[in-house]
C-alpha cells in the first residue's frame, strides 16, 4: 500500500512502502511478515504544462519496522534520494528517475544505485500501453548475506558478494482509467542481467484511487 498527500500545489507527502510479504521457496519452506515502512516526501521543483514537463526531486525513509524472517527490520534505516522527471509530446510521455538508497549501516544494508524508464501512450481512456526498463546497481555491498545479488525494489539483503552488480528488468503493460478517480494498471517484467538474482519474472497489478 502506497499514500501521496499534496501538502501545497508543489510538495507532496509519499508514504511509498507498507504491505505483507509471503515467500515460499524452491525447498518447500514459507516464510511470511510485515515489510519495512517507508515514507518521505517530494518537490515539484519544475512544473510546466505548457511543455508538459515536470521535474520532481523526493526523498524517502525507510524505518526498520518489519519481520527479519522476511529480510526486513535489520540495519539503521535506508534513505533513497531520487530525482523523477516526465516529458509529455501530445499522447506520448517520457518518464524516467534516478536515486540512490543509502543505508545508516552499511554492513547489514547495500547500497544502492537505481533507474528506470519508462514510455507510454494514450491511446484510450480504458487503454494507455507502455514500456519500461528499470535497473539496480550496487555501488557498495554489506557484509550481511553471501550472495552474489541484491533484492531489486523489494528487498536490500546486505549481500555481501554483490559489489558492482548490475541487475535490469524489462516489461510491458497498460493502465485503464475505469472511473474518474480509479485507475488499474498491469504488467510484465522480465529479468535481462545476470544475476537474475531475486526473480526471472514478475506480474505486477495495481489499482490507484484518487480522493
Amino acid at each position: 500500500m502506497q499514500l501521496r498527500f499534496a501538502l501545497t500545489d508543489r510538495l507532496a507527502f509519499i508514504a511509498t512502502q507498507d504491505g505483507f510479504f509471503n515467500i515460499d521457496l524452491d525447498a518447500g519452506a514459507s516464510l511470511d511478515g510485515w515489510m519495512d515502512l517507508a515514507a518521505g516526501f517530494k518537490y515539484a521543483l519544475i512544473d510546466d504544462p505548457a511543455n508538459q514537463f515536470i521535474l520532481t526531486p523526493g526523498f524517502t525513509f525507510h524505518i526498520p519496522t518489519g519481520s527479519e524472517e522476511v529480510f526486513q527490520g535489520r540495519g539503521s534505516g535506508e534513505w533513497n534520494v531520487f530525482v523523477s522527471a516526465e516529458k509529455g509530446f501530445d499522447n506520448l510521455h517520457i518518464t524516467g528517475n534516478v536515486g540512490a538508497r543509502i543505508p545508516n549501516d552499511s554492513d547489514e544494508q547495500s547500497t544502492i544505485l537505481h533507474y528506470s524508464l519508462m514510455v507510454d501512450y494514450y491511446v484510450h481512456q480504458y487503454f494507455i500501453p507502455f514500456v519500461v526498463a528499470n535497473g539496480w546497481t550496487v555501488l557498495s555491498d554489506g557484509n550481511n548475506i553471501p550472495l552474489t545479488s541484491e533484492g531489486y525494489d523489494v528487498i536490500n539483503f546486505g549481500s555481501s558478494l554483490a559489489d558492482g552488480v548490475t541487475q535490469m528488468t524489462v516489461g510491458a503493460g497498460f493502465r485503464s482509467r475505469l472511473t474518474k478517480n480509479i485507475d488499474f494498471g498491469a504488467a510484465y517484467e522480465l529479468a535481462v542481467l545476470s544475476p537474475e538474482g531475486l526473480t526471472d519474472d514478475r506480474f505486477t497489478f495495481d489499482i490507484s484511487i484518487r480522493f
